[in-house]
């Protein structure tokens, strides 16, 4: 099982892919509870809760080409396996499509097809918001952050 998802962003691909591995920008339309450090071999975190239970996911840049490809190992502390997130981005002239593919969900067994299910739905809002983001950053919105500002990530573990 996979999970496959397109998003079309009115914004150039350099914009997009600063709104999606730029720390403040990723603060801005992800949330400050997710890190990222983006490059070869750097790591993310990310800390929420699911009702009463907190979670934290974490994973490893597995691969980055910038502006244009970004995968990463994802896994919840309690999963026993991580699982796959490609991200593509393809300049469309002016705009962008990225294309998100999570891969992996079989080998958490059973638990794995109501996982991904939950994953789709949260993959969707995210996408929907960096698309919101990256659309306002690029009509230049006050207080939209796109600059890939200075900031330290957390420890890759």
């Amino acid at each position: 099982m996979t999970i496959d998802l397109a998003q079309d962003i009115a914004a150039p691909i350099e914009l997009v892919w600063t709104c999606l591995t730029g720390a403040d920008a990723l603060a801005q339309w992800f949330g400050t509870h997710m890190h990222l450090d983006a490059r070869a071999g750097g790591g993310f975190i990310e800390t929420w809760c699911n009702g009463n239970r907190a979670v934290t996911t974490r994973g490893t840049v597995l691969h980055i080409e910038p502006p244009h490809r970004l995968d990463l190992s994802w896994q919840d502390d309690d999963w026993p396996v991580a699982t796959r997130v490609s991200i593509a981005l393809e300049s469309c002239g002016t705009s962008t499509r990225l294309t998100l593919c999570h891969s992996g969900w079989s080998a958490l067994g059973t638990a794995g097809a109501v996982l991904a299910q939950a994953h789709r739905a949260g993959w969707a809002a995210h996408l929907d918001a960096l698309r919101q983001h990256a659309e306002a950053a690029a009509r230049g919105q006050d207080g939209v952050v796109a600059a890939n500002a200075t900031r330290t990530p957390p420890p890759a573990r």
